[in-house]
C-alpha cells in the first residue's frame, strides 16, 4: 500500500477475517483469512471486470469479506518446502481452526467421522458470539 500511495496510485485495502476459530478481538492482529479470501477476490476481480471503479470494487471486497466465514480442518500437518517436519498431530488426532501457513489450530480432538467434525466446525462458524 505504501509503495503504490507513494507513486500516486490510488489504492484501497481490504482485510478478510474469516476464520471463526480465533475470536474477533484476538489481540492486535484479530482474525486471520483463511479460505474466505478466495470469494472475496472473486467478487472484487468480477466487479474490476465489469469497469467499476475503485470504490465500488472496494466495497464490494469489504462486503463479501463481512459475509465470509470459514474454518480449517486437517488430518496431518502443514510441511512447508525445506522445513522439518511437523509432528504435532498424532495419527488418531485432528486439527481444528489451523491456519493456512501451518499455524496451530485452536484446538486438537480425536478423530471422528467427517459428519461429525464438520458439525462442530459448523457450530464455530454459525455462533454469533464468535
Amino acid at each position: 500500500m505504501k509503495r503504490p500511495g507513494a507513486a500516486g496510485i490510488k489504492c484501497e485495502m481490504c482485510i478478510v477475517g474469516d476464520d471463526c476459530a480465533l475470536p474477533k478481538d484476538k489481540g492486535i492482529t484479530g482474525r486471520r483469512g483463511i479460505a474466505g479470501t478466495l470469494f472475496v477476490h472473486k467478487c472484487a476481480g468480477a466487479t474490476a471486470a465489469r469497469g467499476a471503479g475503485l470504490e465500488e470494487v472496494t466495497a464490494n471486497a469489504r462486503g463479501a469479506a463481512e459475509g465470509v466465514a470459514s474454518m480449517g480442518v486437517a488430518l496431518s500437518t502443514c510441511t512447508l518446502p525445506g522445513a522439518v517436519p511437523n509432528v504435532r498431530l498424532d495419527g488418531d488426532q485432528v486439527e481444528m481452526g489451523l491456519g493456512i501457513h501451518g499455524e496451530p489450530g485452536a484446538q486438537q480432538c480425536r478423530w471422528r467421522p467427517c459428519d461429525e467434525l464438520v458439525e462442530e466446525a459448523l457450530k464455530t462458524i454459525l455462533d454469533p458470539i464468535k
